[in-house]
């Protein structure tokens, strides 16, 4: 399948997908040591839906068999805080975002003055940030608009990208919602009928739920981005992607 054209592979994840990560996941981590960018991160997103296979693959990424640097930051934050041993290795694997995140802004503040380099800005924005934010043609519209980044001061969107819930609209709150089936699905409540919720996920994929298959909804009242970019960018790095969002050649005005 690593060889298959990415279309290919795709409709293979969706029926990966529909027998579900416990049952699926013997032939997942046959496939992830050969798999390419695309289905790697499909495979690990699998691996990591539920809390049952979650903790299988988090030992494994212990022993050093997996990165842990394919989990998305939302799938860190949502076990970072939550219980027992799938907590505990989620800590030691991504660490613990600080809850200061005044501090965090304030730590990053001389990255807005350093010269960066928009092709790295680029490549950042394209690996962390495309799965819910669109800028040129890069991206999916699924968070808030960047169309005002260019005119925003440096600090501010400094700050909204470190402290992503210091000012989000009640439209963009995350909801957890944890399926029958063992899954757990965080995203944005797009549409909602009396028989079935529709969810839209980092990526701009929507799952149509139907409410006799949900064992529990509930709001996160905070964004769909997570607090915690810190823990896999360097100041160095928010200088580049600061300059990519903002359009800019030289040090930040």
């Amino acid at each position: 399948m690593p060889d298959q054209k990415p279309e290919l592979q795709a409709a293979a994840i969706g029926i990966l997908k529909k027998v579900g990560g416990e049952k699926a996941s013997p032939l997942a981590y046959e496939l992830l040591p050969n798999a390419g960018p695309f289905l790697r991160k499909e495979l690990v997103s699998l691996l990591s839906a539920s809390a049952k296979t979650a903790l299988e693959l988090f030992k494994r990424m212990e022993r050093g068999e997996i990165s842990p640097a394919l989990v998305e930051i939302e799938t860190r934050w949502r076990y970072q805080r939550g219980s027992g041993e799938l907590r505990d290795l989620a800590v030691k694997l991504f660490g613990q975002p600080s809850e200061d995140r005044a501090a965090v802004v304030a730590d990053y503040l001389p990255a807005i003055t350093r010269a960066g380099d928009k092709t790295k800005g680029s490549l950042l924005f394209e690996t962390l940030c495309t799965s819910c934010h669109r800028h040129g043609n890069a991206g999916m519209e699924v968070g808030p608009s960047l169309s005002d980044v260019k005119a925003k001061p440096p600090e501010a969107l400094l700050s909204d990208i470190l402290d992503p819930n210091r000012m989000f609209e009640a439209r963009f709150s995350a909801y957890q919602v944890e399926m029958r089936d063992g899954r757990i699905l965080v995203g944005l409540v797009s549409a909602e009928t009396s028989e079935s919720v529709t969810l839209t996920l980092q990526g701009g994929t929507k799952e149509i739920l139907v409410r006799g298959a949900i064992q529990s909804m509930k709001s996160l009242d905070r964004s769909l981005m997570p607090a915690g970019l810190e823990a896999v960018i360097s100041k160095d790095q928010m200088a580049d992607l600061l300059f990519f969002l903002r359009g800019r050649n030289g040090p930040a005005e």
